[in-house]
């Protein structure tokens, strides 16, 4: 639901989700006190079965999807400006590169 806030410009849905998470966790304690924690693990169950089919209700059609990846190129290849010199590795020039103490 907090993805529709940007999806859809509309603030209703952050509020409509906080109000969906904070009837959740009310029933989720209320059935914890009242039937104990295995009927609250099955009430908690069946809301994320809910919660499934809201996902599925609010996403999108993939045309929509891909007109907005249409919108988007791929960036072109890197230009190589300078190629790099040749470093001359001599034994004696790395010892000289050495820390000593």
């Amino acid at each position: 639901m907090i993805l529709q806030v940007f999806k859809r410009s509309q603030i209703r849905w952050l509020f409509l989700a906080i109000f969906w998470h904070t009837a959740l966790n009310a029933v989720g304690v209320y059935a914890a006190s009242i039937w104990g924690p295995y009927i609250a693990e099955a009430i908690i169950g069946l809301t994320a079965l809910i919660n499934i089919g809201i996902i599925f209700a609010l996403r999108t059609d993939d045309d929509e999807e891909e007109e907005i990846r249409e919108e988007f190129h791929p960036l072109p290849a890197p230009i190589i400006i300078n190629e790099l010199p040749e470093i001359d590795t001599t034994p004696e020039k790395l010892n000289g590169t050495r820390f000593t103490k």
